[in-house]
């Protein structure tokens, strides 16, 4: 066994420890520093306000005791990330000298893909070798499609269901308006013919059509307006490309039959689109496509849940 420091010294181990069960890894790296110090801090990073994620699916609580489980003597402490490195070395600083007084010295040890490279505190680092590959997006991928027959198991689902923020999801919708100059009066001014393009699904009541949109993606798209345009090359092989043609109606909470009891809801961004030519061609989920007359539009004919956004849309070009 190697000598241990000087009793001053305190061994610091940082880490976010996301997965199920500690793993050879992390035991190897506890291990190493509990035989080089007579105390241990164990700080277990989180990031505030972000809960519940593939990422980051397990809470502090839920790793605090994962550990204490293996080493109940250890002092565990939660530690925050920070918007920069230095404010969170700082943070570091703060907080052990917090837990031990100003009076001792201590080691902070990580692994080469650890916390090192951005920590810029006081106190000196040591890099140890790693003697297991183990990822923990890895662990934590192979774990996400593991379903355990036991009560632990399903409890375990139904805390992180309980313990995540309220989840507000985006969709975009878009009111497709077609115009065309049809005749003039007397004193040569314009009427307009003003159609709306909707489209149908196989899963709607019969004579009911709908707005064409869809959910928000975020590895395909960063911004809402990017998001519209992707739906409507989708679902009725619209390409638009002119920024001009494509104005934000509002928004809207959906009262969607699926979110109907949920805390979690939807709100769509509504979207208007102009002077577009070319037939509708029905994709994705849209079966069947058509225009119709906006002039004397029947709110009827529309799915529920997308009436109020027709009246958004009636209300914005009455506007013009």
């Amino acid at each position: 066994m190697e000598a241990r420091t000087p009793a001053g010294d305190i061994g610091v181990i940082i880490g976010r420890f996301q997965v199920p069960d500690l793993h050879e890894g992390h035991r190897d790296l506890i291990d190493t520093v509990r035989n080089k110090h007579r105390k241990v801090i164990l700080f277990i990073c989180s990031t505030p306000g972000v809960l519940v994620t593939r990422r980051n699916p397990l809470d502090y609580f839920t790793r605090m005791k994962m550990v204490q489980e293996v080493y109940p003597d250890l002092l565990i402490l939660p530690l925050h990330d920070m918007p920069s490195d230095h404010d969170w070395s700082r943070a570091v600083d703060k907080k052990i000298v917090e837990a031990v007084g100003d009076h001792r010295s201590a080691v902070l040890y990580g692994s080469r893909d650890t916390f090192i490279p951005h920590y810029f505190g006081k106190f000196p680092t040591v890099e140890l070798a790693e003697h297991y590959d183990i990822s923990g997006t890895a662990v934590r991928d192979a774990a996400s499609d593991d379903i355990k027959q036991h009560s632990a198991f399903r409890c375990g689902v139904v805390y992180a269901a309980h313990n995540k923020h309220p989840v507000t999801f985006p969709t975009v919708d878009i009111a497709v308006i077609q115009e065309t100059l049809v005749q003039e009066d007397m004193l040569d001014r314009g009427i307009t013919a003003r159609q709306i393009a909707l489209g149908r699904k196989h899963t709607d009541l019969p004579g009911k059509w709908r707005f064409p949109g869809g959910f928000v993606d975020p590895r395909r798209d960063n911004t809402l307006e990017q998001a519209a345009k992707r739906e409507l090359g989708e679902e009725f092989g619209i390409s638009l490309n002119t920024d001009p043609d494509f104005e934000y109606v509002g928004s809207h909470r959906m009262n969607d039959w699926r979110y109907r009891n949920e805390v979690d809801q939807i709100v769509t961004t509504l979207f208007l689109a102009r002077r577009l030519w070319g037939p509708l061609t029905p994709g994705d989920d849209i079966d069947e496509a058509k225009w119709f007359d906006l002039n004397d539009f029947n709110l009827d004919v529309l799915v529920e849940g997308h009436r109020p956004l027709m009246q958004m849309v009636l209300t914005h070009l009455d506007k013009e």
